[in-house]
């Protein structure tokens, strides 16, 4: 018999209980209806949120102006941040959080937060990272010596003295490979594999729109999936100010060419952003989308443990995904120049990792306001979880946690919360919230 949603339904050991008691829901249902705009772009993400809210009869869906105190859910660039600042309304994001945008700021505050802290697990995980700030050397006044010594240089001469770090980082390392990738880009975009120092002059010279860079050493030796390379792409949620959710749907996404590190100019079997892969004529979905359990099955066939051994492997990796988001949010957290979380805002983000050949989590960069279509067809029900939750957590006025579970061992819940901190400005008795 089919039970109707406004009730509430208690298992027990050999019953389900339903309560005449109104439910959450009913509640909600009752009372004065919740307001969300919609005004994204994309109409894949779009429609997966309208589906998700009309799943909910106590929330009003539309594209006009956002009422007050209601929630406006769209891209950076549309949300109405005077409303937003001004404590009139609600949004999907965060105002200032460039600490996680720019993959320069990323590196510096995780590095400077591990500084602090010897034992942080991001000190042995973080890769070896160069900023390159070409800002200077691309101004037509720079000098080398100062102002009183100005020396008009030609642009590849300026450009090679704001190289001088990496070039010489480079050769006392021989033979090692390095990634390199601007500070503000995304979808794999002006991002390379490189060998010699004259390649990456050759790289930074054909992109001159670009003034900041990361040069990372790269992972030449990286745990393979079906013998090509891969990233993990977690979704992670950030609320108010502050705690942080880890979804527990990571993708695993692989190229489509074999690994060879050999033949790193490769971009295709080298990057493995789904957007860039998308671009080959012969991508295939089905090979190159996958979630991280299917990494167990793909271990027992190398070889790599007995099923003990692959699932202890896969706990510490679950550990090491938890612990460093953990630790690259608390290195923002009151960075307020780079990362403000305000109260009554949310936000989510795609954190990307590398995985070693022990299993080992390397963080990457992080993506505000990530693009869901990586996720394919073929797992689109991952995203229509992660929004059914993330509407739990962060859009309901009281939020239900019922998918929610702290760090410990490998995730039984669809959520762990993985960091929790009190407000600042809240523990200073300093009350905020809507008008």
């Amino acid at each position: 018999m089919a039970l109707d949603w406004r009730f509430d339904v208690e298992p027990t050991q050999r019953f389900s209980v339903v309560s005449a008691v109104p439910g959450r829901e009913a509640l909600r249902a009752s009372r004065e209806p919740d307001h969300v705009q919609l005004a994204l772009v994309c109409d894949y993400s779009r429609g997966k949120l309208l589906k998700a809210f009309r799943r909910r009869p106590w929330w009003r869906v539309s594209t006009e102006e956002c009422p007050k105190k209601g929630l406006q859910w769209g891209d950076y660039e549309s949300i109405d941040w005077e409303r937003v600042l001004g404590g009139q309304i609600r949004a999907s994001s965060y105002c200032v959080r460039k600490g996680l945008s720019r993959k320069a700021q990323f590196y510096l505050h995780c590095r400077k937060f591990g500084a602090k802290r010897p034992a942080a697990l991001i000190n042995k995980r973080l890769p070896e990272t160069l900023v390159l700030d070409l800002w200077d050397a691309f101004d037509d006044n720079f000098s080398v010596m100062g102002q009183a010594f100005a020396v008009r240089m030609p642009l590849r001469k300026r450009l090679e003295f704001a190289l001088t770090e990496p070039r010489e980082t480079m050769a006392a390392a021989p033979g090692a490979l390095w990634i390199v990738k601007p500070s503000v880009t995304n979808k794999g975009a002006e991002i390379r594999v490189v060998g010699s120092y004259e390649e990456l002059f050759g790289h930074i010279w054909e992109w001159q729109d670009q003034r900041e860079w990361v040069l990372q050493r790269y992972l030449a030796e990286p745990l393979l999936f079906q013998g090509r390379k891969f990233h993990l792409r977690a979704y992670v949620l950030a609320t108010g100010a502050l705690e942080v959710y880890f979804f527990n749907r990571v993708l695993l996404l692989a190229s489509q060419r074999e690994y060879d590190a050999s033949s790193y100019g490769d971009g295709v079997a080298h990057i493995t952003n789904t957007a860039l892969q998308e671009q080959q004529s012969a991508f295939d979905e089905e090979r190159c989308v996958h979630i991280l359990e299917h990494l167990r099955d793909e271990l027992l066939r190398q070889g790599w443990g007995d099923e003990a051994a692959v699932d202890a492997g896969l706990a510490k990796l679950w550990g090491e995904l938890h612990q460093l988001t953990a630790e690259i949010f608390e290195a923002m957290n009151g960075e307020v120049s780079v990362f403000n979380p305000l109260p009554h805002c949310f936000e989510l983000y795609g954190l990307d990792f590398l995985v070693t050949k022990d299993l080992d989590a390397i963080p990457l960069e992080a993506n505000p306001g990530p693009d869901f279509r990586a996720t394919g067809a073929l797992l689109s029900g991952v995203v229509d979880a992660l929004f059914d939750n993330v509407i739990d957590v962060a859009a309901e006025r009281d939020p239900i946690l019922r998918n929610v579970e702290d760090m410990g061992g490998v995730p039984s819940k669809s959520l762990t919360r993985v960091l929790r901190k009190l407000d600042s400005r809240a523990s200073a008795g300093v009350s905020m919230r809507l008008t």
